[in-house]
């Protein structure tokens, strides 16, 4: 494999940035090899590629690289050989600025003696020249970076003279240059310039002046961009006031050093100050926090802060949360960096798996799948340190850690070398690849590889007819047959994009003569018969739901059978959750996966296959009957789904969201239920005003707590313009009559209705009849329908 990397990167053939950002992923695994600095010439050159993710990819191969081995010399000798010399500004310019943060990251691996060095500061001295304006100051910002290590005052001495002198002018000429800038500052400082004055407010003990110098450098700061020098100054400035008592100061200077990140490099000292704010009680500091540490982390990759952040010993319950997104982040931010400590950031993940709090066990799941992208033999290796049990890491599946499945740097170079799929095959139906040959294997069950086949309309053949009329007649015969049709394609789910697609046909129907009469009369074709697999994905009922056979192997792969791109297996999967729930309760309820996948079932909800869609339903239905209060974590989501899916005009799945909705809000905790119907109330569609009106009908109780809120809101919609709306809203009062005192009832409404509509309300109550008795039973009629239909 290197033999083939080494000689993809010394061709001089032109190749596609996509196969040299896959290739670049691959040199990672040989950095302990001698021959991968064949390759740094050409990945020196890929730092000024338009491609972003090749240029972050082959600076951090270089920082792993100087990490691994601990010297910069083949790094140096690959740039001073191509990447500072290339005739194109832009690379030399991205070198030079990879340089700065190689120097500022891993400048203690400088070599005192090399002579790699002394040719790279004589080089970086000659940039200084350069022809492009940009090339100058990157190389300016770069000298000044070198020159403030401490290693380098080790080098310094060892370079000859005449580079020792022109270092040294460089350095009094830009102090020089820093201090005349300081003091015309101070004396008329510009209008869109930084405001230095205000920064010894910062330092004030009252929080108004605090807060008012922070303010001030936030605003000047949006219509002026910065020097790097000015961005060091601001920072080392400002990075303490993290720690202050006032929330806005402390959040107004967060966001100044996300401003100065990014777009700048930036190291600090003082950065270890920020991170332990990640267990603030605030959700915006946390967050804005989190942010800060990324950036910094992904632009320096500072190995001791994040071995800082992995082992700081007081670990609140926000602490643990923000710390397992921030290793999310870094995941998709600098991997690089998290390779080097994975053992250590497993182990101190893994603890949280035991949490008494199943949001932080659930997303302790996510970290680890995350984690296990980078090297997944180690996860397994940890694990098993560690005493963890293996049913617990097969819970953790790779191949759900990302949406795109070339996101795994062992398969990308891989890529590239298969073949191109015969045209003819387009249009074939796409079946499951062999078992062997799926890069992402999943297991599929008997049941769930029995797929819809769309029926291919063809020209019948033409028959003889018999002597014998007809025993009815033709027209009725024709008319019969096309409602059958009608039924048979309304209860057939639409194709798949995989599938084949439909052949159009001219109608088929034959104009066949009658031998005694001498009339022609359309004769229908005989269309081809549902299937058994037909059948299968039509939604069953709860009572028709049977057991599993082994459902702790079932439920082991549900969540991976949810998220699956395949609507058979999401129909399926569908049913599988249905058959768990109704007869392994416990089971499903204990497993750790279980908020996730009812999140999954929720969003199948807008599913574009309609047969789904309605399954889905059902399933949020069912097990709203069943886990009650359980469902409260996902109620918000819930019942947002059913709101925008309440517009269909198709009953066939309308019928379904209104006694979804009834269910969810029925059985899960009033309070909830009425604040959220409190924020969708005054929506201007009628069929979801319908939908709420049929939920409140069925929740109201005079001795509920939220019994007025209730009735406040069914009395403004008996005033309501749609005629539905008044109609459903009017049974809810009326059914009342029963259950609390006339007078009562009318004292509320008088409280409770709209200016100018008590009269109009109190009509109804007063002129109408109860006979609304069996409205409490209009969820039990709707379930034997849907059954009969």
């Amino acid at each position: 494999m290197l033999n083939e990397l080494i000689q993809l990167f010394c061709s001089n053939g032109t190749h596609s940035s996509e196969l040299f950002y896959n290739a670049t992923l691959q040199l990672n695994e040989f950095l302990d090899k001698k021959e991968i600095v064949r390759c740094f010439a050409r990945v020196s050159e890929n730092l000024g590629d338009q491609l972003p993710n090749l240029r972050k990819a082959s600076h951090q191969l270089f920082q792993a690289y100087i990490r691994a081995n601990e010297s910069f010399d083949a790094v140096l000798s690959a740039m001073l050989s191509r990447g500072l010399v290339h005739p194109n500004w832009l690379v030399r310019q991205k070198n030079v600025n990879s340089l700065q943060s190689l120097f500022l990251s891993e400048g203690q691996h400088l070599e005192a003696g090399s002579g790699v060095v002394k040719n790279m500061v004589e080089m970086l001295l000659e940039k200084l020249c350069d022809c492009n304006l940009a090339v100058c100051k990157a190389t300016e910002q770069t000298l000044i970076s070198l020159i403030s290590l401490n290693q380098y005052k080790q080098c310094h001495a060892q370079l000859p003279m005449g580079v020792q002198s022109q270092v040294e002018h460089f350095a009094e000429q830009m102090k020089e240059t820093n201090q005349i800038r300081h003091e015309l500052r101070l004396r008329e400082p510009t209008s869109n310039g930084l405001p230095f004055d205000k920064l010894e407010d910062l330092k004030d003990t009252q929080w108004q002046m605090r807060a008012e110098a922070i303010q001030r450098i936030y605003e000047e700061l949006q219509d002026v961009v910065l020097t790097p020098l000015q961005v060091e100054v601001l920072f080392e400035h400002i990075v303490n006031l993290v720690n202050d008592h006032n929330f806005n100061i402390v959040l107004t200077t967060l966001q100044i050093m996300q401003r100065c990140l990014q777009f700048n490099i930036v190291k600090s000292s003082n950065i270890v100050n920020i991170y332990t704010k990640l267990g603030d009680s605030k959700s915006a500091i946390r967050t804005a926090v989190r942010q800060v540490l990324v950036m910094y982390l992904q632009k320096i990759g500072d190995a001791e802060l994040l071995i800082q952040i992995l082992q700081w010993p007081n670990k609140n319950s926000f602490y643990k949360e923000e710390f397992l997104d921030l290793l999310i982040d870094l995941v998709q931010r600098n991997k690089m960096l998290l390779s080097q400590y994975l053992e250590l950031a497993i182990k101190e993940v893994a603890p949280f798996l035991e949490d008494q709090k199943q949001k932080l066990r659930s997303k302790a799941i996510e970290t680890l799948t995350q984690l296990a992208t980078i090297n997944q033999p180690l996860t397994k290796r940890v694990f098993s340190q560690l005493g963890i049990t293996e049913d617990l890491f097969n819970q953790i599946d790779v191949s759900t850690a990302s949406s795109n499945k070339s996101d795994l740097p062992q398969l990308r170079f891989k890529k590239e070398q298969r073949e191109q799929r015969d045209p003819k095959e387009q249009y074939t139906q796409s079946l499951p690849e062999p078992k062997n040959l799926q890069q992402f294997d999943i297991p599929i069950f008997q049941s769930q590889q029995q797929g819809y086949v769309p029926t291919i309309i063809s020209q019948p053949q033409k028959q003889q007819r018999s002597a014998q009329k007809p025993e009815s007649h033709p027209q009725s015969s024709s008319v019969e047959f096309r409602h059958v049709q009608q039924q048979q394609e309304y209860n057939q789910p639409p194709a798949t994009q995989q599938s084949k697609p439909f052949r159009i046909v001219k109608n088929p129907q034959q104009d066949i003569p009658d031998q005694d009469t001498g009339l022609t009369y359309t004769k229908p074709f005989q269309r081809k018969p549902k299937t058994e697999a037909d059948k299968t994905f039509q939604p069953i009922y709860l009572d028709s739901v049977l057991p599993l056979d082994q459902p702790e192997s079932v439920l082991k792969t549900l969540l991976n059978e949810l998220r699956y791109d395949d609507w058979i297996r999401q129909f399926e999967a569908l049913n599988n959750l249905r058959r768990l729930a109704k007869h392994n309760t416990e089971l499903l309820k204990k497993s750790i996966n279980f908020p996730q996948i009812l999140q999954e079932m929720v969003k199948q909800i807008e599913n574009l296959r309609s047969g789904v869609s309605k399954n889905a339903l059902i399933s949020l239905q069912e097990l709203s009957d069943i886990y009650k209060k359980d469902l409260d974590c996902i109620m918000d989501q819930a019942l947002q789904k059913l709101i925008k899916k309440a517009i269909d005009l198709n009953a066939f799945i309308s019928d379904e969201v209104r006694k979804a909705t009834i269910s969810l809000l029925q059985n899960c905790t009033e309070s909830k239920s009425i604040s959220l119907i409190s924020q969708v109330y005054q929506s201007k569609s009628i069929a979801i005003k319908v939908n709420i009106c049929y939920a409140l009908n069925n929740l109201l109780d005079p001795n509920k707590q939220q019994f007025e809120k209730m009735l406040q809101i069914l009395c403004i919609y008996v005033c309501d313009q749609s005629q539905e709306v008044r109609q459903v809203a009017k049974e809810g009062l009326l059914s009342l009559m029963s259950q609390i005192d006339k007078r009562e009832l009318e004292s509320l409404i008088i409280k409770l209705a709209p200016d100018g509509e008590c009269k109009r309300i109190m009509t109804i109550i007063n002129g109408e009849s109860t006979t609304t008795s069996e409205f409490r039973k209009f969820g039990a009629t709707l379930i034997e329908g849907s059954q009969n239909y």
